[in-house]
């Protein structure tokens, strides 16, 4: 299962860090301008964490909402429709968020309730499935 953005905005898309950097480079200027220091995280150990606004190359909303059956579908080639099995993983998902401290930006950005139950008003690979079909088309076959 791979949730995509609910919007075609991206957003809200923030980076939190203790350490201002990327791999090979520090944060520049620019992106340390936006930069605020917000709360800590249960991980952080009462730390106060710097938060950014964040970058993608590119949108994953773009692809739509995934799921595939890795028994049947190792290759992750038929992408499925399953409502049922699309709320049980978003119970995992959304149990794991909150077991992790995720920001409340993060489930508004992916359109799931920071708190209560995950419902059917959560789902969205039906809604996305013209982006599924679109990222789909654009998979070059082996020839």
């Amino acid at each position: 299962y791979m949730r995509a953005p609910a919007t075609a905005d991206n957003s809200p898309l923030l980076e939190h860090t203790l350490m201002p950097t990327h791999m090979q480079a520090r944060f520049s200027p620019e992106e340390l301008r936006e930069a605020e220091l917000v709360a800590p995280f249960s991980f952080t150990k009462g730390v106060p964490v710097v938060r950014v606004p964040g970058f993608t190359m590119a949108n994953a909303h773009a692809f739509g909402t995934l799921l595939y059956d890795l028994a049947t579908d190792p290759g992750q080639e038929r992408p499925l429709i399953d409502d049922e099995l699309e709320l049980r993983m978003l119970g995992l998902l959304v149990e794991l968020m909150r077991a992790n401290d995720a920001p409340p930006s993060q489930f508004e950005r992916l359109g799931l309730p920071e708190k209560g139950p995950v419902g059917t008003e959560h789902l969205q690979i039906r809604r996305q499935w013209t982006l599924v079909e679109r990222g789909q088309a654009r998979i070059i076959p082996d020839e």
